[in-house]
């Protein structure tokens, strides 16, 4: 923070062996200058044996223990198995032990449990220690009570906390199954401040991102990706730049708990289902989901779908991600070319004249990382590409030198930025560059907002409502249009397809721009595409358009 002003930040723990999660906040508040870090180190409440099983048979029915135990028997084993394919699902493990020196003081208290030890609160003498300290702002870490009463006013903002879920249809736990129980195409999460209420805390902040199709890889990426949120929230509140986002749905949620054994039962058959599927599929019958890109000579807003002409792809390569210019009376669709055998794309372009005769000019930009989205546009008479850049971690430049298939780069528009799918336009006396930003590799639902005072600035200034938009409903640019002056942004969304599974890239919407400047962002939904235009389609999810001819894609097994 570049504010001078030194915040106390207390962090209430029951140990100092937390998760990857916890260890970044706490690793992110100790390097920033203006933070002092306190631990409010709580005691867990001891229990011999014969207590704690008195204790779980007074909270829950004996059925209801077996039930809960069945359910984490049964997650064990799925974490297990997935950790063999996905190494990062081992950061699961609360085993990264937290530098006490990390914290300027360590308060220890010894809380107040309710009778059944769902509830907990602080004597006078542990409240007035805290307060001696007069902390700024508490974070709620790996403590499982529902505080109350005192415990909710030891800090002058308040306590923070995360509900990993969307707490405007879910309340409850646990975080990410529910989702993929219910094929919910996308997870929540709020960051919120406590109150008395129970799960009706003060929202400060909400996202989600696409649901993954097993519990164990939903619940794993909803964490690393939200955490980072946490962070940034912390900080704004400290400096007094949040405001309370309206809660009025929370009288239609429901307090969702551990999952009755028909149920997991239930989620067993339907996942073993669609990997059966998903392998025969990719294995048996060796079909790749493959995207084609398609053309149609009118305007992107009646663009006949019974009448498109298509691209056929190379061998062992696909199409995607479409982007048209018009010059000598030829168009120039330029494409994300995907190999196959190599598994990442480069850049090609196809030349269509006026009788659809086609010529490839292939790879025309090709790196030792993935490129896709060519986003193409024009500078002072020079034509320029921003492709996407991600595993490059940067938004990079390229310029025309031979038009159309010799390409230079230039240099980074924005760098050390995990990003995809940037677009770049004018408004009024600047320029913005959108970007579907990630923390880590999920670019489904986060949308920011850049702004410069030329397209090839490499200057660019972050806007003040970042992030504009963090759902997967329009939280992914998928092209743009102009049509009479005005400016059309397409927004990809997820979906769940005909297998159950949620598709990247299942439909797309087009929204026109109605205001945009450093402080606001306003859009209008004027049309909805889905991929219903043709038999057996997974996906569409990009579209652009010049001088009345639209360019698209669209997914389905080849």
């Amino acid at each position: 923070m570049k504010n001078n002003q030194i915040f106390k930040v207390g962090l209430i723990i029951q140990s100092f062996n937390m998760n990857k999660f916890e260890k970044e906040i706490v690793d992110n508040l100790y390097s920033d200058k203006n933070i002092e870090l306190i631990a409010i180190l709580e005691k867990k409440k001891n229990f011999n044996l014969v207590n704690k099983i008195s204790f779980l048979l007074k909270k829950y029915s004996l059925w209801r223990i077996f039930e809960i135990l069945f359910f984490k028997i049964i997650f064990l084993a799925e974490k297990k198995i997935l950790s063999i394919f996905f190494n990062d699902l081992k950061e699961l493990k609360n085993n990264y032990f937290i530098d006490k020196k990390k914290f300027n003081k360590i308060i220890t208290v010894d809380p107040i449990y309710s009778k059944k030890g769902i509830f907990s609160e602080y004597s006078k003498n542990d409240h007035n220690k805290i307060l001696n300290e007069k902390l700024d702002l508490a974070i709620r870490g790996n403590v499982n009570e529902i505080f109350r009463n005192n415990k909710l006013k030891i800090s002058r903002l308040g306590i923070i906390s995360f509900h990993h879920g969307d707490n405007r249809w879910n309340r409850g736990g646990p975080p990410g199954f529910w989702e993929t129980y219910y094929n919910k195409s996308e997870t929540g999460f709020v960051i919120q401040l406590l109150t008395s209420s129970l799960d009706d805390g003060k929202v400060v902040f909400r996202g989600e991102f696409a649901t993954k199709r097993l519990y164990t890889l939903n619940y794993f990426n909803l964490l690393r990706e939200s955490n980072y949120n946490l962070i940034n929230i912390i900080k704004k509140i400290l400096l007094n730049e949040v405001t309370i986002i309206n809660n009025s749905d929370l009288n239609k949620s429901k307090i969702y708990k551990s999952p009755k054994i028909s149920i997991v039962l239930r989620y067993l058959f339907y996942k073993i289902k669609l990997l059966s599927n998903m392998f025969l599929k990719k294995y048996i019958f060796r079909k790749k989901q493959t995207w084609t890109v398609c053309y149609s000579r009118n305007s992107f807003d009646k663009v006949d779908f019974q009448n498109l002409v298509e691209i056929d792809n190379l061998k062992d390569r696909y199409f995607a991600d479409p982007f048209v210019i018009s010059k000598n009376n030829k168009k120039f669709i330029f494409v994300e070319d995907f190999s196959f055998k190599n598994n990442k794309g480069s850049i090609s372009v196809i030349e269509i004249d006026e009788n659809d005769r086609k010529k490839i000019y292939e790879k025309i930009i090709e790196e030792n990382f993935h490129l896709a989205f060519p986003f193409v546009f024009f500078y002072e008479n020079n034509l320029y590409m921003v492709p996407e850049t991600a595993e490059a971690n940067s938004i990079r430049l390229y310029k025309c030198s031979v038009f159309p298939h010799k390409w230079e780069y230039c240099y980074d528009l924005i760098s050390k930025i995990n990003c995809a799918d940037t677009i770049i336009f004018k408004r009024d006396n600047y320029y913005y560059l959108l970007t579907s930003t990630s923390y880590y590799n999920d670019f489904s639902s986060k949308l920011e907002i850049y702004f410069a005072d030329n397209p090839i600035s490499n200057l660019w200034k972050p806007c003040k409502l970042n992030p504009i938009f963090f759902d997967i409903k329009n939280g992914r640019n998928g092209g743009l249009i102009y049509k009479n002056n005005e400016i059309f942004r397409v927004a990809q969304t997820y979906g769940i397809n005909d297998l159950g599974d949620n598709q990247y890239g299942r439909k797309f919407s087009i929204n026109k721009i109605m205001q945009l400047n450093q402080d606001k962002f306003e859009e209008k939904n004027i049309l909805n595409i889905k991929p219903d235009f043709k038999k057996n389609l997974l996906g569409t999810h990009h579209m652009n358009s010049a001088d009345n001819f639209t360019v698209f894609d669209y997914c389905k097994y080849e």
